[in-house]
């Protein structure tokens, strides 16, 4: 019997995937532009820009920001909204910070980028991040310029150092979509428009995500079946080695590529046990820790850093987003053994640790230091949170409250009971709160998800008129 080749499989799959083509975007840009300003530039973005961008999957028609402040932005057409966004939670020290504007003046006016040679502040920012991170021990810092490369290179880094081929990652896990980034990320869109061929060498499990718990338990009855469900597949010969019954600490798995809290799944934050059970098992299996701090890193959690909230040091951890306050910028820190097994030339990127980032970012980390901005996003995310539980009292439609200090992920439901998702619902909440003047992210397993990550600097006005405006949008689409 005829059987259609995979790659036609593919092929049809990933039109049924695909959003709306050109001529049915320029319909929704006729309708629902922002204004006639907003309207003119979308028409010419759609003209000669990729469809590939993020635009349309984001907003049904998306705004044309030009302006930032505190945390609020405004559009072509003057608009003001405030923005729980924050750019993908890149701009966690508030728009338009005056001694960041002045020190990219000046580095500008001095030297901003020669390839990778040395400079007095890539050196200076190199020791900083080793003396903030997780833990005592001696550490090193690789340079990149976006999430995805740091977290390809902090793959390439834990294969290199310890001669195993495996990575460990979860389902719902976002970690870019560069080639071997793509492969640790799980998202079925996503992998679908990657093209051939896939990176075997990455295994995917089940992450804590506890509102829909894949193992059908309740936490905290479930005793951690996550993880337990981790340390099974390492003491399988698929994984391990245990064919004699003995237990041998031979294993296939270079790392464990985690998220403290995942991001791009829906602002998914795990049980603090799930990071601390990880510890266990990476040490146990004599496994390296790899945790992505891109999205949760740098105050957004309460702490300086997610993982701090379960008391878990990483072997290696990638950070970028909010590092240098939207001068492109990433970092691989690890410890300094694991760094030093790769020789000179053996990973590099033009951009990476280039003058003008790392002398920003010196400049952001100063103010999140000095201002103390994780307790300030612990005490404006509890008021968030109480603000959306009293919500979820309201209205039936709101499932699940959770989040640690500003990142915090809603989930839509059509009923409590059956939890079936409402991601249809929270594209039209979407477009009632972009009206009233809010923005944020719909994401999540279902895209019925709510993703809130204003700038730390939000104040509890602003906490409040959001709610405010939540409040109006749901009675819309509650009815």
């Amino acid at each position: 019997m005829f059987r259609r080749p995979f790659y036609e499989t593919i092929k049809n799959e990933r039109e049924k995937m695909k959003g709306p083509k050109p001529q049915e975007i320029l319909k929704i840009i006729e309708e629902k532009a922002a204004g006639p300003k907003s309207k003119e530039i979308l028409k010419k973005s759609l003209k000669y820009e990729s469809p590939a961008h993020i635009y349309y999957t984001l907003f049904e028609c998306p705004p044309v920001l030009v302006k930032g402040l505190g945390a609020k932005v405004w559009d072509a057409d003057g608009i003001e909204y405030l923005d729980m966004m924050s750019g993908f939670a890149v701009h966690n020290i508030g728009y338009g910070r005056p001694e960041v504007v002045e020190t990219i003046k000046d580095s500008c006016e001095k030297l901003i980028q020669y390839c990778e040679l040395p400079h007095q502040s890539r050196a200076e920012l190199a020791q900083k991040l080793a003396e903030i991170t997780p833990g005592k021990h001696e550490k090193k810092v690789y340079y990149g310029v976006t999430g995805g490369e740091a977290v390809e290179a902090s793959m390439k880094f834990a294969r290199y150092y310890t001669g195993r081929p495996m990575i460990l990652s979860f389902y719902g896990g976002y970690h870019g979509r560069t080639f071997g980034a793509m492969n640790a990320t799980s998202n079925a869109y996503m992998r679908y428009f990657q093209g051939f061929p896939l990176d075997i060498g990455v295994v995917h499990v089940p992450y804590a995500y506890c509102y829909r718990c894949i193992f059908g338990k309740t936490y905290p009855e479930c005793d951690m079946q996550c993880t337990k469900y981790v340390e099974d597949l390492l003491s399988s010969p698929q994984y391990g080695v245990s064919y004699t019954g003995e237990a041998v600490k031979v294993s296939s798995i270079a790392a464990i590529l985690v998220e403290p809290m995942q991001a791009h799944a829906g602002y998914i934050s795990p049980p603090r046990e799930f990071l601390q059970n990880l510890r266990k098992i990476a040490d146990e299996h004599e496994i390296l820790l790899l945790i992505d701090e891109i999205q949760t890193g740098w105050a957004r959690s309460g702490r300086l850093w997610a993982c701090e909230l379960s008391g878990v040091t990483p072997d290696i951890m990638t950070v970028a987003k909010s590092v240098a306050a939207g001068i492109p910028m990433s970092a691989v820190i690890a410890r300094s053994e694991i760094m030093d097994e790769l020789g000179p030339a053996a990973h590099s990127t033009t951009f990476g640790g280039i003058p003008l980032a790392a002398t920003v970012a010196l400049v952001v980390i100063d103010i999140i230091m000095k201002e103390r901005l994780w307790e300030r996003a612990q005490n404006m995310g509890d008021r968030f949170i109480k603000g959306w539980t009293e919500l979820a009292e309201k209205y039936k439609i709101i499932g699940d409250v959770d989040g640690r200090g500003l990142f915090i992920g809603i989930e839509l439901v059509e009923a409590k009971k059956t939890k079936e998702p409402a991601a249809k619902r929270n594209k039209v909440l979407q477009m009632e709160c972009f009206k009233r003047g809010l923005l944020y992210e719909r994401a999540g397993y279902y895209g019925n998800r709510i993703n809130l990550m204003p700038p730390l600097t939000i104040d509890e006005k602003e906490i409040d008129r959001s709610l405010e405006i939540f409040d109006q949008a749901l009675k819309v689409v509650s009815k």
